[in-house]
């Protein structure tokens, strides 16, 4: 695998990435009262809720079971036509073939089932399992020894950060689940790293 250089074409990626997050907070900001959509979204950070998002320690409130989250093998080729190749967001490489690459959770299945999908039914851990909202690709390296099934507060990738927080927001949202404290004040900071950047990117 060789290490991908940015080229023009390649710079869609960090541009929607920041984009995606100033319209993901835009969008929450309307549960949150007030006048400045951005400024009410980073408001919204209180200690019961974060951006709409509830605010709990994680809890298994039933055994972890990797099988109840199964999904087929030929779901990669799904996330390869949606990325438009063979393409790692968090090490910003282009494999050469998908046997260099393993399907990556965003949310990881056990981060999830400690943050509510614990008290839901097989079918809709499965159902999440599935999700291409909540599917990339990373190198195994990465994957089972760097990510694993730690959650924005111990792990971040060294690029697309922006974007992967936005996915994180919007998956755990899409199904009602949960952060913690530490997740909480993770996405926090980045939030605000990731706005810095999107009001300096518009303002050239």
């Amino acid at each position: 695998m060789k290490k991908k250089r940015l080229s023009p074409g390649d710079r869609w990626l960090v541009a929607v990435a920041v984009l995606a997050l100033a319209l993901w907070l835009t969008h929450l900001s309307s549960r949150i009262a007030g006048a400045d959509p951005i400024d009410n979204a980073l408001a919204g950070i209180t200690g019961d809720g974060f951006l709409g998002l509830r605010v709990e320690p994680e809890r298994r409130c039933s055994k972890y079971d990797r099988r109840d989250y199964h999904y087929p093998s030929s779901i990669e080729q799904k996330i390869v036509n949606r990325q438009g190749g063979i393409f790692g967001p968090y090490e910003m490489r282009e494999f050469g073939s998908i046997r260099e690459t393993d399907i990556e959770h965003i949310v990881a299945a056990a981060e999830a089932h400690d943050s509510g999908m614990c008290a839901r039914s097989r079918e809709e851990r499965k159902a999440f399992a599935r999700d291409l909202d909540n599917l990339t690709l990373a190198s195994p390296k990465v994957n089972r020894w760097q990510k694993s099934d730690r959650d924005a507060a111990e792990w971040m990738p060294e690029y697309s950060r922006c974007w992967y927080i936005a996915r994180i927001m919007e998956v755990k949202d899409k199904w009602d689940l949960s952060v913690d404290a530490g997740e909480r004040d993770a996405l926090q900071t980045w939030i605000l790293k990731c706005m810095k950047h999107f009001e300096m990117e518009t303002a050239q």
